[in-house]
């Protein structure tokens, strides 16, 4: 900003389709208002009025003035059309399924009670392929926008399309969030109300489950599907390997209670010979970790171990 141009004012700068006035700069920063603009009036009943006003008032250059009202106005369009959704279960779960998309900078959900449902969406070219979208489609629809400086902006008909594209997409991704999610949920309902130190809101948690069952569906029942059988396939596999293990061990007489052989015993049913080749084997791997523990080595409990003689034959 330089002295003497004339520049687009509006008291505030977030408000949209407030009107804008015309100023122009007649200093910039001061003693104590080192970030301030004084600017001078141009028009309406404060024609001449000089005043200080913070920088972000200033919105656009006065020649730009007319794009910058096309943009604020299809703005406006796209948040009087979306911001109904917010604190929806659809909402929710599009919050839920866009988080996934990497790299995170590239889009953004707005979440305020003014502009909910709106998504942003920076460098379309290079974005659309990343949500599995076609970046000329977008453009020609009604419910997106793209302004001067390069954002697009797209309404919550489109929001929704692009999260559901997204869910099915990325569901290998997505899925085990929600199933661990599920798990949170049920396990906090089956804790009694008074275990907590704070209240359980089943009503919280009613909503929660809500958005966890429309993801899901937003993945696709086949995915879905597959998913829940990957799951009952590993706990088939874990508990095989746990009944082995319980197999493996020795049988407990009445009465009794089974305990392992001491370290001691074990270590003298192995021939000498046999642990000095295990040992010799060994040992420049371990030295080789020892020397990656660096100044850690002195907090293993390390203590020599003195092997028995190997006794040779004639």
């Amino acid at each position: 900003m330089e002295i003497g141009e004339h520049w687009a004012y509006r008291a505030r700068s977030k408000e949209l389709g407030s009107p804008v006035r015309q100023v122009e700069i007649v200093r910039v920063g001061g003693r104590g208002r080192s970030d301030w603009i004084h600017v001078r009036f141009l028009e309406g009943d404060d024609a001449d009025l000089q005043e200080w006003v913070s920088p972000g008032c200033l919105v656009a250059p006065w020649s730009d003035v007319a794009a910058f009202r096309a943009d604020d106005e299809a703005e406006l369009r796209l948040t009087e059309a979306s911001r109904h959704v917010r604190g929806s279960t659809d909402f929710e779960a599009a919050r839920l399924v866009l988080g996934f998309v990497r790299p995170k900078n590239r889009l953004r959900l707005r979440r305020g009670v003014a502009d909910a449902g709106v998504l942003e969406l920076s460098r379309l070219d290079e974005t659309a392929p990343l949500i599995g979208m076609d970046a000329t489609a977008l453009r020609g629809d009604p419910m997106v926008h793209e302004n001067r400086a390069g954002m697009c902006l797209v309404g919550w008909s489109v929001t929704e399309r692009i999260a559901r594209q997204v869910a099915g997409r990325l569901a290998d991704e997505i899925l085990p969030e929600v199933d661990r999610e599920q798990q949170d949920i049920d396990q906090e309902r089956a804790q009694p109300s008074w275990y907590s130190y704070r209240r359980r809101d089943d009503r919280k948690l009613d909503a929660e489950a809500a958005v966890l069952r429309t993801v899901r569906a937003w993945c696709g029942e086949e995915k879905a599907d597959r998913y829940d059988e990957l799951v009952v396939l590993r706990a088939e596999v874990s508990g095989s390997a746990s009944w082995w293990r319980r197999r493996s061990r020795p049988y407990a007489t009445v009465g009794t209670v089974s305990s392992p052989p001491p370290l001691s015993a074990t270590l003298a049913s192995i021939p000498p010979a046999l642990i000095l080749t295990c040992v010799d084997r060994a040992a420049p791997r371990f030295r080789g970790r020892l020397r990656w523990l660096g100044p850690y080595r002195r907090l293993l409990p390390l203590r020599p171990v003195r092997v028995p003689a190997v006794e040779k034959g004639p």
